[in-house]
């Protein structure tokens, strides 16, 4: 996704989204997984995998899934 643009953020609410970065509309997707404020996200340099990190636990993912 990072060489498409996109762009990763997550929220205290508990939410990941992302957006494609040329595009000033809604996020592509949001997740909503329940592990808490989400503290720090980032895509994979390597492939369409971005990761999440929160007060209860961290996930790793297929941003085209």
């Amino acid at each position: 996704m990072p060489e498409s643009g996109g762009s990763v953020a997550g929220g205290i609410a508990g939410s990941v989204a992302v957006w494609d970065a040329t595009d000033t509309g809604p996020p592509l997707r949001t997740f909503h997984w329940g592990v808490g404020p989400v503290y720090a996200v980032a895509f994979d340099q390597n492939g369409p995998c971005a990761a999440a990190a929160g007060h209860a636990g961290a996930l790793v993912w297929d941003v085209d899934d």
